[in-house]
């Protein structure tokens, strides 16, 4: 939308956001880096293959 790179991530939204969007359309929501996030889903994702 910016032509900026997704390196946050809306967690109200569950989406990936650029960062003019963290001033903007998400200025009030919680948002983290895009690499913690992506950590976080990779994480997930061993666990569900584990069980």
């Amino acid at each position: 939308n910016h032509n900026k790179p997704l390196e946050m991530f809306c967690k109200k939204d569950q989406t990936p956001i650029c960062s003019k969007c963290t001033e903007t359309d998400h200025k009030h929501h919680e948002v983290i880096p895009m690499e913690k996030e992506s950590r976080r889903i990779k994480m997930d994702m061993k666990k569900i293959q584990a069980d």
